[in-house]
């Protein structure tokens, strides 16, 4: 049926409802569930939404609701009387599809709502539900509760920029300053999204301007960077300080670094204080002066003279080699550091500035030397957001190699708990293999530091997955790192397959080894041992008792997708996995093939295609015996358009056709 929802609807619901012993209309809140089908006709929602074979029409129709993000018609039905924990026809709650939908209002609106998460569908509950979207801010929504939720819901709306909603929210009897999780007033959020009318809204009922998050932003500050000179002097003009700080850096001093002299202007018309330093200790003049901006400094008031002890410093931040070459000559300190305490060494790598890092590590600088947070020259020299540079991270490498300091140096944490080691096990860049081979080779305890995870638990090794770091792996494959993780968290194999890292995967060892003797015939215990393997890889939940039913042949079926699949993107990264797409068929060949070698048997995908879509086949299938095609193992095929089989080969010949769908 199409057309809106309204009487069409009605009669349905009343008819599902009566299907299912409830032929009374249950009052509830005041109003009737009739009454409230009214209120979803005003809606414009599509009956044809609705199946017509749900036994509990509410339910289903909470579920909808909540997919297509409706909070505050979920919140309406709810409050009508439905359970917001009620299991549709689907066997499912209004929670768990809003969560797969990845519906943010809806979720939120059900949790303040007291929907259980603790309710498991097809064996996971909400939670780990939400784990396997990966959606980190349904994850939150999840774990908050009372305020924290309705700060959620805020949060979301304050981003979307949806007026409306906020309005709703607020009148509910949410804080306008209310937090989220990480301590995000709902102005930041609309201040990071550029949603300038949310802005002026939170503004107008009290949003705080200098409230900080935990990691350290404000709106105050976020505008200024953004050059909002509109809502900056809106904030201004309501009490806020032309002297506030984020992160430590004085408003003035950000406006310099966006380089918004109107931005400036502004601030100064407000009393902003032109002598205010950083907490690095730099004023606004000298911050000018430094980017170039003489005028600007000199309305600043200037910045003083350097000292000879800064003439170094300053060489080095100009990145001008031959004047650090001969201060270094003349008896400059390589070793000097800036006033905020940061090493030449660091300032030299940060820039990637290979020559001058190169005339300070020659003249002995400290390679393990680090700033006030703690990041040493690898740290800077990787921390360059678009490339970093090669020379400059390997230059001191190659030196504190050479010292004996390799392993402090690739150990070193800063503050925030990450070591160098990690740093450069995770960045995307092709890094130098064969010297950085070498460099670990000399290294005595390589496999232990590649292994040894960071505060939050990141080792070399996990990080060098997460960014799809074949390279990286490859060589810690070669002084043998161990790819396990810790117990419940899976294979590196598994997590490589989750984030689609195919260089990462393909550069692991092969973790999907099937029985040798898997094939036409297979013992009962070699069935048994196929049946754990595809429990262990998460395909078949069944019993493992070597009888190869339905359940058994499904699970197969899945793997041996989810193997072509693997193999195909893997491809590219691997030198002993060859695929081909022939330019000209001739009769007999295959319009695509690959091979790739595995401990117990020969992967082969080949596919023949046909202008009659019927005499098109597929083969996925894992051999071993006659290099030439198969004596021995298993493989899918898919005849035409949708006939798919399992076969099973060996010295017999092929096993009877098993069909799979």
């Amino acid at each position: 049926m199409k057309g809106t929802i309204g009487g069409s609807l009605f009669a349905v619901l009343l008819a599902l409802m009566a299907t299912a012993g409830h032929a009374q209309e249950p009052e509830a809140g005041g109003e009737s569930l009739a009454g409230l089908v009214r209120t979803l006709a005003a809606s414009g929602f599509d009956d044809a939404m609705l199946p017509l074979y749900h036994e509990d029409a509410w339910a289903d129709a909470l579920t909808i609701l909540a997919t297509r993000d409706r909070d505050d018609l979920v919140a309406e039905i709810v409050g009508a009387g439905v359970d917001p924990d009620g299991l549709n026809s689907a066997g499912s709650t209004a929670l768990h599809n809003a969560i797969l939908a990845e519906a943010a209002n809806a979720v939120a609106a059900l949790v303040g709502l007291g929907a259980d998460v603790t309710v498991e569908r097809d064996g996971l509950t909400a939670t780990e539900l939400a784990d396997a979207t990966g959606n980190g801010t349904i994850l939150r929504l999840l774990d908050a509760s009372g305020e924290t939720a309705k700060a959620t819901r805020l949060a979301i709306a304050a981003r979307s920029g949806d007026l409306g909603r906020i309005e709703a929210i607020l009148a509910d009897g949410t804080d306008v300053n209310a937090r989220d999780a990480v301590g995000y007033v709902p102005v930041l959020h609309a201040a990071l999204a550029g949603n300038a009318d949310a802005v002026a809204y939170f503004a107008e009922r009290g949003g705080e301007a200098e409230a900080a998050s935990d990691d350290g932003l404000t709106t105050l500050g976020v505008l200024v960077m953004s050059g909002d000179v509109v809502a900056v002097g809106d904030f201004l003009s309501r009490g806020a300080s032309a002297d506030h700080r984020m992160n430590g850096i004085p408003m003035l001093a950000l406006a310099i670094v966006a380089g918004d002299d109107a931005m400036v202007d502004l601030l100064l018309e407000h009393g902003a204080d032109r002598t205010l330093e950083s907490d690095d200790g730099a004023t606004p003049g000298m911050l000018a002066m430094s980017l170039g901006r003489e005028e600007l400094a000199g309305r600043l008031g200037g910045i003083p003279e350097p000292e000879p002890a800064m003439d170094l410093i300053a060489a080095v931040v100009a990145g001008d080699a031959d004047i650090v070459k001969r201060l270094l000559e003349a008896g400059e300190d390589p070793g000097r550091r800036a006033d905020n305490g940061m090493p030449a060494i660091v300032i030299a790598a940060g820039n990637g500035d290979y020559p001058t890092l190169k005339h300070l590590l020659d003249a002995g600088a400290d390679v393990t030397a680090s700033d006030r947070n703690g990041n040493n020259a690898v740290h800077a020299a990787l921390a360059q957001s678009d490339s970093p540079s090669f020379p400059a991270h390997f230059a001191v490498l190659r030196r504190a190699s050479e010292a004996g300091k390799l392993e402090s140096v690739l150990s070193k944490t800063n503050n925030a708990g990450r070591s160098a080691f990690v740093r450069l096990a995770g960045t995307r860049m092709r890094v130098g293999a064969m010297l950085l081979k070498k460099l670990l080779g000399q290294l005595p305890n390589s496999r232990i530091l590649a292994e040894r995870p960071d505060r939050d638990g990141v080792s070399p090794m996990l990080a060098a997955v997460l960014s799809d770091h074949g390279e990286m792996l490859s060589i810690f494959a070669e002084i043998g790192v161990s790819f396990d993780l810790p117990p419940g968290q899976g294979t590196a194999q598994d997590l490589a397959r989750a984030s689609q890292s195919w260089a990462a995967l393909a550069a692991l060892p092969d973790d999907r080894v099937v029985p040798a003797g898997f094939r036409k015939g297979a013992s009962r215990s070699d069935k048994s041992e196929m049946q754990r393997l595809l429990r262990e890889w998460g395909y078949y939940p069944g019993a493992i008792d070597g009888l190869f039913g339905p359940g058994s042949r499904a699970a197969l079926r899945t793997f041996l997708l989810d193997r072509d699949r693997d193999l195909r993107a893997m491809a590219p990264h691997s030198e002993s996995i060859r695929q081909g797409d022939p330019v000209a068929r001739e009769d007999g060949d295959t319009d695509y093939w690959l091979d790739a070698s595995g401990p117990d048997c020969q992967w082969r995908i080949r596919e023949w295609k046909d202008a009659r879509p019927a005499w098109s086949t597929r083969f996925i299938g894992c051999v071993t015996g006659d290099p030439r095609w198969n004596s021995h193992g298993f493989a899918l095929v898919r005849y035409g358009t949708g006939t798919e089989e399992l076969r099973f080969f060996g010295a017999g010949g092929w096993s009877d056709d098993v069909p799979v769908r």
